[in-house]
């Protein structure tokens, strides 16, 4: 817009150009009624002072030459001219200085001034009327000129707004209002302050400071503006300084516009970015490193992508391998007929459906290996426009050549196994036979017991209860050390250090209040594992 119409903080209607500013007087300012009359009043006192000096120095000059009688009718003469001269000259000038102060203080440029005669005072009336009629036509235009360019700010969907340089908005365009929900009236004379971040507001201030009339305009300033509501709106603001015709800081405009879509558009372009060299590194990280090929394949059969195993393969470069058909990398040169890999491609490849995978192994002699290919069917998804029509397929292919090795050597070891595990088994069952037989002879016709590592008491037999004339309940979970004479203690703590250790000898102990007429007993201790447990078999006799 090349010219526009605004008012600044003091209300002075401004005509706003290219680098420069033309104010006018402000009609706040208290007029001078005075002035015009004031003005005229001194033009009279000189007229009169002249006329009176010059009838003065004519008398003077009259008395001194001896022509006295002259001096009378000099001074009715003078008098008649000043009567003249105020009566046709000052009294008219008087009266046009009337008209143009009251038109002037009530800006009725419409109004005309009307005169009479064709003297010069006439001719300055007319004068002022052709002025008064290109001052309304000014003002007429001017008027036009700001009603277009209100209706302009109203309609754009640009806020605009301005503020002076302590950060009082004096004007917002409707726009603005809509966007912050309030009215004109209660954002007008409000600070920037409770519209902008404080960052944001204390960086605008520093800027102004700065500003000049050759260089006034502010750097785009973007910020975030959140609502009560919790919404939030990301807007880009484009300000100029506007400047008086002295080079004094008047207010500044801004248009701003709502970026938050644009925002948001490159927030989620980022996240795509992004996520493709996110991808891209784990494909390299991940795929790239294992040993197996990896060939996503079109519907037609074409490689769209592949890992770099393809090299380790010798099957060319990663780069040769796209667009060329799967087959014709595996199997250069073969016929197709007769081969078992071509024909599970072309069963396979673009029919079956998305989610399903086939697995085949192949005794492959051009590979040298044997392989298994498993193929799998996905369908890339189009965010506008649902599931993509063109659907992929992942294809692997292994080298199961050792694994198949292993399978029958493994095969083998595991009929041997069975076999081992068999007479493992038979064995088993004579040892359980002859434990139990064990057990029940021990608990049944031998002096027995069974202790834990610290030498508690787990197990006791029959015969060695009648032995000590103690019960089952007054034995188990005692130590057996206390049942000692004081003398065999020791020995007994470590032999049975060295059974648990699984050395076994005989040595003898002798038992406190035994009531039998023989108190020491030769004892044998053996370590024993039942059920799980690790306990040590103590016999006497």
């Amino acid at each position: 817009m090349g010219q526009e119409s605004t008012g600044n903080a003091r209300g002075f209607p401004l005509i706003i150009g290219r680098g420069r500013c033309t104010q006018h007087p402000s009609a706040e300012e208290p007029p001078d009624h005075h002035a015009p009359e004031t003005r005229s009043m001194t033009l009279r006192r000189k007229i009169l002072i002249i006329v009176g000096l010059t009838l003065l120095g004519l008398i003077v000059i009259l008395w001194l030459s001896s022509h006295r009688d002259l001096i009378v009718p000099l001074l009715l003469v003078g008098l008649a001219g000043v009567a003249l001269l105020e009566r046709f000259v000052l009294r008219p000038l008087a009266g046009l200085a009337g008209e143009i102060m009251r038109i002037g203080e009530h800006g009725a440029f419409s109004e005309r001034i009307s005169f009479q005669g064709r003297d010069e005072v006439a001719g300055l009336a007319a004068a002022v009327n052709r002025t008064l009629e290109a001052l309304e036509e000014t003002q007429g235009k001017l008027e036009a000129e700001s009603a277009r360019y209100r209706a302009i700010i109203e309609l754009q969907s640009e806020f605009i707004g301005r503020f002076r340089a302590d950060g009082t908005i004096t004007f917002v365009n409707d726009a603005f209002c809509r966007l912050v929900g309030k009215p004109r009236d209660e954002l007008t004379g409000a600070s920037l302050r409770t519209l902008i971040p404080a960052d944001d507001y204390e960086r605008i201030l520093l800027q102004l400071r700065v500003l000049t009339p050759a260089a006034p305009d502010l750097p785009d300033n973007e910020h975030r503006i959140a609502f009560p509501d919790g919404r939030s709106r990301w807007l880009l603001w484009n300000a100029r300084a506007i400047f008086d015709a002295g080079g004094r800081f008047l207010e500044c405009q801004a248009v701003g516009r709502d970026i938050t879509r644009e925002k948001e558009l490159r927030s989620a372009y980022r996240r795509s970015v992004e996520a493709i060299e996110q991808a891209k590194s784990e494909w390299e990280g991940s795929v790239d490193s294992l040993e197996g090929l990896i060939f996503l394949v079109d519907d037609q059969g074409r490689v769209v992508r592949a890992n770099r195993t393809v090299e380790d393969w010798s099957l060319g470069s990663v780069t040769a391998a796209i667009g060329r058909p799967l087959h014709e990398i595996l199997h250069p040169g073969c016929s197709e007929s007769g081969c078992g890999l071509a024909s599970f491609l072309k069963a396979s490849l673009g029919r079956i459906r998305a989610g399903e995978t086939l697995v085949t192994e192949l005794d492959d002699p051009r590979l040298g290996k044997t392989v298994q290919v498993r193929l799998r069917t996905v369908s890339l998804k189009d965010r506008r426009n649902g599931p993509s029509s063109n659907a992929l397929a992942v294809v692997l292919v292994l080298d199961v050549t050792a694994r198949q090795r292993a399978e029958a050597a493994l095969k083998s070891v595991n009929n041997q196994l069975e076999e081992a595990n068999r007479q493992l088994g038979m064995a088993y069952a004579r040892m359980r036979d002859e434990k139990d037989h064990l057990k029940r002879q021990l608990f049944q016709e031998e002096m027995g017991l069974l202790l834990n590592h610290e030498g508690r008491i787990e197990g006791v037999s029959e015969k060695f209860m009648e032995i000590l004339g103690k019960s089952r309940e007054r034995l188990i979970g005692h130590g057996l050390r206390e049942l000692l004479q004081p003398g065999y203690r020791d020995d007994f703590a470590w032999e049975l250090r060295q059974a648990w250790m699984g050395q076994s000898q005989t040595f003898d102990l002798e038992f406190i209040d035994v009531p039998a007429e023989s108190r020491i007993f030769e004892v044998r201790m053996t370590r024993l594992t039942l059920s799980g447990s690790r306990l040590v078999l103590m016999t006497l006799r």
